[in-house]
């Protein structure tokens, strides 16, 4: 999934779609490779300068800023890399090459794009130069690319928050503004004052939308009034996203409980599913608003819409609540015939823990179901010990590679001391699926001692030509023979 999307139908999905994150959670930034081992020979830590690069306080040579910047359009990702940290170690020395160097912002290697935003910023050109070489970036890219910038903006963090601020003033760049500070969260808490100054006089909607999802993100107490005054306007076309923005400022907005309680009873389905989920964050200990608002959502898991029982369901797997109704409900979810949200009704059960375990039991006797049902049961661990017996025995007799894997690593995370499993593990030693015999191993590994007859398949595989199947059975024989 897209870390940013830019339509506004997308962004009411995403409101829809989106309780179940955490919503301090910032992206991770890139991987590193496996190993360790840097992509491309280029350092995967951003904040450090490539291999072969000079040191930051080595004399800077502005004569090569011509070279430099020509070498940033070369073919390979670690020259390019290296262009950019000697171009950044110059400083404003460097200002020649601020726009290759921002081009590079929506480069197709992560570390390239990290050196390059690095480098800009010890470069400090300015808003005045930077801006229009943004919003001709922004214009000129497709999608792909926006989303790269974007990205690499947001995983910047305060950095880049008072250029943001700048943006906003800006019609064509106002919308890219809040996507990236929504991105970076309450660490952009000085942007609110702005946001909320842009709201005011904002006409296009989906700038609107863009502008309040971006005051909930970065969680500024401040923004609460000119939200509730959204969610109480009937008229206004932006009540669904305040209230999840009011939602996302929790208790700092306690003051929106009165306008949240009334939208529970709006006709609009969805506003009262979102008005819901809201007033249980912003006062999660008023009992008696809390019991009304989970029977609402409880109610929004039977209805005949799709997005409301999605959006309910979110909701109540973000809240985890242990109303009587939320089983039976789920229930008929799960025998119906919808498998999108049958899938999705499984986050609840993961939430709710070791009440929803026979719940999640009766899934797994679903094929299309299993694979889901029995990782949420790995997810929650050893209290789901009465689900063994039958994740024990659907291994007997699973065919599909992704639920055999899925039943193993439930396993190990549930009961990775059962005797029982070691004869079926070894037998999903010699499965041709690469996942299976991985994760296979690694239940042997966690039975240890116990697993001793699997001992003679697991050196077999030591003389596999998959590296990563050598190195699990290694791991395997190493607990089992310690």
């Amino acid at each position: 999934m897209k870390r940013f999307e830019l339509t506004s139908a997308a962004l009411c999905a995403c409101i829809v779609f989106v309780f179940g994150c955490d919503p301090s959670a910032r992206k991770d930034p890139a991987p590193k490779p496996s190993g360790g081992a840097p992509a491309n020979g280029v350092n995967a830590d951003a904040g450090t300068k490539p291999a072969g690069a000079p040191a930051d306080n080595a004399p800077a040579a502005t004569d090569n800023v011509g070279q430099l910047t020509e070498q940033l359009k070369d073919a390979s990702p670690l020259v390019r890399a290296q262009a950019a940290h000697q171009l950044g170690a110059m400083g404003e020395a460097a200002r020649p090459a601020i726009e290759s160097l921002v081009a590079l912002l929506a480069d197709t290697d992560p570390h390239v794009r990290a050196t390059a935003a690095r480098a800009a910023l010890k470069i400090r050109p300015g808003p005045e130069v930077t801006l229009p070489i943004i919003k001709k970036l922004l214009a000129d890219s497709d999608e792909a690319a926006r989303m790269r910038f974007l990205h690499t903006l947001a995983d910047l963090g305060k950095e880049v928050v008072p250029g943001l601020i700048e943006s906003l003033k800006d019609d064509d760049l106002a919308k890219y503004a809040c996507v990236v500070l929504a991105e970076i969260g309450p660490e952009a808490a000085e942007a609110a004052p702005a946001l909320i100054e842009r709201l005011k006089s904002e006409k296009r909607p989906e700038v609107r939308q863009q502008l309040i999802m971006a005051l909930g993100a970065v969680e500024s107490a401040e923004s609460a009034p000119d939200l509730i005054a959204i969610v109480e306007d009937t008229e206004h076309d932006s009540r669904i996203p305040a209230a999840f923005a009011l939602g996302r400022l929790g208790p700092s907005a306690k003051q929106a409980a009165a306008a949240l309680t009334k939208g529970m009873d709006d006709a609009n389905p969805v506003l009262k599913v979102v008005c819901a989920w809201a007033l249980v964050r912003v006062g999660p200990d008023d009992q008696s608003s809390k019991d009304k608002a989970i029977g609402v959502l409880v109610e929004g898991l039977s209805s005949d819409n799709p997005l409301v029982q999605k959006a309910a369901m979110r909701a109540l797997a973000d809240l985890r609540p242990k109303a009587p109704g939320v089983l039976p409900a789920v229930k008929r979810i799960l025998e119906g015939d919808n498998r999108e949200l049958a899938a999705e009704a499984l986050d609840i059960l993961a939430a709710m823990g070791e009440s929803a375990v026979g719940q999640l039991v009766e899934a797994l006797q679903k094929a299309e179901l299993r694979a889901v049902a029995a990782a949420v049961l790995g997810h929650i661990g050893p209290d789901a010990k009465t689900a063994v017996p039958t994740l024990l025995e659907l291994l007997k007799i699973e065919k599909d590679p992704t639920n055999r894997r899925e039943l193993l690593l439930a396993l190990s995370s549930i009961a990775p001391t059962t005797k029982e499993a070691v004869p079926l593990a070894i037998d999903s030693l010699a499965d041709p699926e690469e996942r299976v015999v991985l994760a296979a191993c690694l239940l042997l590994g966690k039975i240890g001692p116990d697993a001793k007859e699997a001992v003679p398949a697991l050196k077999k595989l030591l003389d596999s030509k998959d590296e990563v199947i050598h190195d699990f059975a290694a791991k395997a024989l190493q607990s089992i023979e310690k």
